[in-house]
């Protein structure tokens, strides 16, 4: 048994460590490269490229879109085994450079994926790139507070008269009997 931890432990220290660009949490969006399909996508060059990390105590939501020209598609693997896939679009919409267009339009591949408060770690890969090489976007922002539907509220109103009526009832039936 000693054996073995200590062989996996002198195979973790000779693979290579991947240095991770650390999003920032707060909406603003990073522009990443990627070149034809099967391929990971980097950050453009940057330091860390092309793998992606998140640290936050709240839950959060990771958006990525693609921009400029319509019809790629991308692959997110989170923490080593989550995949998911971006929207399917067609090819041909309008150039847009502007990220929050881009992904507001439906035009453009988008996908939006909440995640538990924590580390996270993930990496981007293309799934069809028709034009061999892009780029686009990726942001984390807070995740939205949940808001009550309309129903509970009336649930919730239906019971504190329930309960505001109760006593009446009570003091009623005391003064009868």
């Amino acid at each position: 048994m000693r054996r073995l931890f200590l062989a996996l432990a002198l195979l973790a220290l000779a693979l290579p460590a991947r240095a991770a660009t650390f999003l920032p949490i707060g909406g603003a969006w990073t522009p990443f490269c990627f070149g034809a399909a099967g391929g990971e996508a980097d950050g453009c060059g940057a330091p860390g490229s092309p793998f992606f990390a998140i640290a936050g105590g709240t839950t959060t939501t990771i958006e990525v879109t693609d921009a400029f020209l319509s019809g790629d598609r991308f692959r997110l693997v989170l923490n080593g085994f989550e995949v998911f896939l971006s929207s399917l679009v067609p090819q041909g919409a309008p150039s847009e450079s502007d990220p929050d267009a881009a992904f507001a339009s439906g035009l453009f591949s988008r996908l939006a994926v909440t995640l538990d408060p924590g580390f996270n770690d993930f990496a981007l890969f293309v799934e069809d790139s028709p034009f061999g090489a892009g780029q686009g976007f990726i942001r984390v922002v807070n995740a939205p507070t949940p808001v009550p539907a309309p129903a509970a509220l009336g649930l919730l109103a239906l019971g504190l008269l329930g309960l505001a009526a109760r006593p009446r009832r009570m003091d009623a039936a005391a003064a009868r009997g």
